[in-house]
């Protein structure tokens, strides 16, 4: 080799490792290609090839990471798969890949459990078995939406289903007081006609009492048959007339054929 090409190629060399030092692979590439036509080496050929090669390995790391960022695991995964199956590939970097994977995707399924958008997680889960069915991460995360899924839906139906008694039993309660407010209406009509008429005992006995109502102390009993005149009437709540007899009240159904005893 003439002193020249001899000085040609040393100045190649010292420029060559400055670009390793930056990793400027397009320019390691044209200088080993100008090494190789002023030498014929072929070490310069497997060098070209070799550049290329780890240029494409961190091209797809970096596509890894951009795909991981932007959410779209699929491609990632199906990345990352290639990237472990080239043993090339630094195990530590990989790793660190796995680990960025891994936590983006978590916080992903968290994020729809917090809107309960299970379904969202579980077609995204599937898409990546059919990806990777192997995957522990990918089943134990499935298997974790599916139940929670499970679970909520059961809280739903129960939830609605305690909403449907609630209302029955709303229902239930309007229509029973429509029903006592009636009866106490009709009680409370027939009670006006009472006032100022004559009553005869039909019960056995009629306890007499010192207001209109069963919580008043007992002041004396009428036996059947007894006449009584009605200075006044009311209706508790439950639509029972009560009778004032002038010196005390008694119930109504004393004096209607209600009661025998």
């Amino acid at each position: 080799m003439s002193a020249k090409k001899n000085s040609q190629v040393q100045e190649l060399l010292s420029s060559l490792e400055a670009e390793k030092i930056d990793k400027n692979y397009k320019k390691m590439v044209e200088i080993n290609q100008e090494l190789y036509s002023l030498t014929k080496d072929e070490k310069y050929k497997n060098e070209i090839a070799r550049i290329n090669k780890l240029k494409n390995e961190e091209d797809s790391i970096s596509k890894v990471k951009d795909l991981i960022k932007e959410g779209s695991f699929i491609e990632a995964e199906k990345t990352l798969m290639n990237l472990e199956n080239n043993k090339n590939i630094n195990a530590d970097e990989l790793e660190l890949l796995r680990i960025s994977f891994k936590e983006a995707l978590k916080s992903k399924i968290d994020s729809n459990s917090a809107v309960y958008d299970y379904d969202s997680s579980i077609n995204l889960l599937e898409n990546l078995l059919s990806v990777n069915p192997d995957s522990e991460l990918f089943n134990d995360l499935l298997y974790s939406i599916n139940s929670a899924k499970t679970n909520h839906m059961q809280a739903i139906e129960e939830a609605e289903k305690q909403q449907a008694e609630e209302e029955e039993r709303q229902k239930r309660a309007e229509q029973e007081e429509k029903e006592r407010q009636a009866a106490k209406n009709k009680s409370y009509n027939q009670s006006t006609g009472l006032n100022g008429n004559y009553l005869y005992v039909t019960a056995l006995k009629a306890n007499v009492r010192s207001g209109p109502g069963q919580s008043y102390p007992l002041l004396y009993s009428l036996g059947k048959g007894t006449e009584v005149y009605v200075y006044d009437s009311t209706v508790n709540d439950k639509g029972i007339i009560w009778i004032n007899i002038g010196d005390g009240w008694s119930s109504y159904k004393n004096f209607n054929g209600d009661l025998y005893y």
